[in-house]
């Protein structure tokens, strides 16, 4: 998905850090095709559901296993899980076409990644100084 960064940034979870892990534990949920509720209040036996990601879900985990990758290293990403939302992003948005879903990630890398570095600028904390 992108260059390996060995560098850590050093600081705490990251907005992007946990949106990156809310992502991916609705990708989770979906890949581990849907979760069980309970039907009534009876003990019975729950159905599983399935969980359906939209294409904008798909876009967003697709851009955060891929600026993490880039950032932290491949070894920060949930790789399973990452191949996953891009395989399932590149049959639902691009038909199955590899190099049409390439062409985009070319054409959109740029902005994808400077929204998510703003938002993890943001959440950084400010360090206090004393007097």
């Amino acid at each position: 998905m992108g260059a390996h960064k060995a560098e850590g940034s050093g600081h705490g979870v990251s907005t992007v850090a946990a949106a990156c892990m809310g992502a991916l534990a609705v990708v989770g949920a979906y890949l581990a095709g849907g979760w069980s509720q309970p039907i009534s209040a009876a003990p019975q036996a729950a159905e599983p559901r399935t969980m359906v990601l939209t294409s904008a879900d798909l876009e967003k985990a697709f851009w955060i296993c891929d600026y993490t990758a880039t950032e932290k290293g491949v070894n920060a990403t949930p790789i399973d899980v990452c191949s996953k939302v891009t395989e399932d992003l590149k049959n639902e948005k691009f038909h199955g076409d590899f190099e049409e879903l390439t062409n985009w990630w070319r054409q959109n890398k740029l902005i994808a990644h400077q929204s998510l570095r703003e938002q993890e600028s943001l959440s950084r904390p400010v360090a206090n100084v004393s007097r």
